[in-house]
């Protein structure tokens, strides 16, 4: 046989079966290369989009992710490429052939499942608030409504088409309407009465001597959610809307206390939307919901409702079944009291003048009965500490920074408006809280960020107004146990909000 025979090239056990039936240690290169060909197809791209496409976020917590990245890409390619030289040198056609086909069947396997996966992902623009479809939310239509209709009635609590407690939109703003976003949290969502943004929206239709239907205020608000989303909601829903101006609204309470990035991310293969990855800058929108919309904060808050609305409805029952003699044993046993002495709680809970709180208690406004400041204030009178209150400014600081910088390169006006905490500025919330303990000292330090905020904006020329001074010394402003606004307060925060949007006109600035 010539020494040139082409069998001989490339050792093996058997030439004759080779070509046939790969032996075991081909079979397992093959298995090897296509996981670490995959593995690093994903990583390199997440890493990519944490690199160049990511907005940066405070802290360390995105360069140290994105150093993790690195390392696993590095890890993976050595892998890949280890298992591609072996299979080459056994015989580097079919190694090469055998790459090309993985990396074609693979494209195709992902075209089909990403076509099965988007069965479940909702219409865009509400898998980008609420992440469910429109139909299964509290109070939303069954039927989608005419998506052409953008002046049809609104209860105090129907949903949209989107999910959003509001009129139908168009998803295109009509021709020469001005399209102005709010976003913001639960003080857009769930207020008493008509939603914020249609009183807007009337009072700026019914203002001037030529009152015309040429804006519209769309309400961009979703319950549980925070400074960072209100971000990635501005640059993935609002601008995409057509929004000419944004108005993102920060509540001095849990804005505050929200952490540097509430939307999670996968290495940046796959992050909970409206923030982006690599997955849906891709186009493959149906794998990063199934990935990771049961991340979603406003989802995690509902996984997590039934056995709250359990605890507060056993409360609140028990409250209406309490004579006041009772009523502190009731709170007593429902509290977690830590070290605490009991003694002297149930005394003070005991005072005559406690009669008007539990009545409170029994008959909420609205019928809402919310636990979540019960426990500060009951902490606060037993042991005369407020609780300590996370003011966490830089963060909010820099998704506001980044926000206004984003609208500033797009042509788009934008605004900020802060909303106190109802204790500070709401005489009748405070009276009535005022027999268990003076609930203001607890906001203190959350109106005193709010100023700061402010001043901050202001100084650095982004628009910024406080609705302080709109809501402060209205008594029944925000419902004295939910916490939101009533009907007075979303009326004056809307007339305060129409008053600085009446006359400004889009600005348009280079970045």
């Amino acid at each position: 046989m010539s020494s040139t025979d082409p069998s001989l090239d490339w050792p093996h056990a058997d030439s004759n079966d080779h070509s046939r039936s790969p032996d075991l240690r081909v079979a397992a290169l093959r298995l090897l290369f296509t996981i670490l060909l995959w593995v690093s197809f994903f990583l390199v791209g997440g890493t990519l989009h944490l690199a160049f496409l990511e907005t940066p976020g405070p802290g360390r917590e995105d360069a140290a992710q994105l150093d993790r990245m690195i390392w696993l890409v590095s890890m993976t390619l050595v892998g890949a490429a280890a298992s591609l030289a072996a299979l080459a040198w056994l015989n580097w056609r079919r190694a090469l052939l055998f790459a090309g086909l993985c990396g074609l069947t693979g494209v195709v396997a992902l075209v089909i499942s990403e076509g099965v996966a988007r069965v479940s992902l909702p219409p865009w623009p509400a898998a980008d608030l609420h992440g469910i479809d429109p139909r299964s939310l509290p109070n939303a239509p069954k039927n989608p409504p005419d998506p052409n209709q953008t002046t049809s009635p609104s209860t105090d609590s129907s949903r949209n088409s989107w999910g959003q407690r509001d009129r139908e939109r168009t998803r295109v703003p009509a021709k020469g309407c001005r399209r102005i976003a709010l976003i913001g949290d639960s003080f857009l969502e769930e207020g008493s009465g008509q939603p914020l943004s249609i009183v807007v929206e009337d009072l700026l239709r019914g203002q001037g001597p030529s009152a015309t239907e040429d804006v519209e205020v769309i309400n961009l608000g979703v319950s549980a959610t925070g400074p960072d989303e209100y971000f990635y909601r501005l640059k993935n829903v609002a601008l995409p809307l057509g929004a000419s101006t944004c108005v993102m609204f920060v509540y001095l309470g849990n804005d505050l206390a929200a952490d540097a990035r509430t939307l999670t991310s996968y290495g940046g293969i796959a992050a909970v939307t409206p923030r982006q990855s690599w997955l849906t800058d891709c186009g493959l929108r149906g794998w990063n919901h199934l990935l990771t919309n049961n991340r979603r904060p406003v989802i995690e808050i509902w996984q997590t409702a039934g056995g709250l609305a359990d605890y507060e409805r056993q409360l609140h029952e028990l409250m209406i079944g309490s004579p006041d003699e009772q009523a502190a044993n009731v709170l007593l046993r429902f509290m977690n009291w830590g070290t605490v002495d009991l003694g002297a709680a149930e005394k003070r809970l005991r005072r005559p003048e406690m009669a008007p709180f539990y009545q409170m208690l029994r008959e909420p406004d609205g019928g809402r009965f919310r636990s979540y400041f019960i426990e500060d204030g009951l902490w606060m009178a037993v042991s005369d500490v407020p609780p300590q209150v996370i003011d966490e400014t830089d963060f909010v600081l820099h998704w506001l920074r980044q926000s206004a910088a984003l609208c500033r390169s797009q042509g788009v006006e934008f605004r900020v408006a802060l909303i106190p905490d109802g204790f500070s500025v709401d005489p009748r919330m405070q009276e009535m809280w005022r027999p268990l303990a003076e609930m203001s000292r607890l906001t203190e330090p959350t109106k005193q960020a709010g100023l700061r905020i402010q001043k901050i904006l202001e100084d650095e020329q982004i628009p910024v107004f406080n609705l302080t001074a709109s809501l402060e010394g209205v008594a029944g402003a925000y419902l004295n146990l939910d916490g939101h606004w009533s009907e007075t307060g979303v009326q004056r925060a809307a007339e305060a909000v129409a008053s600085q949007l009446r006359d400004s006109t889009v600005r348009v600035s280079n970045p």
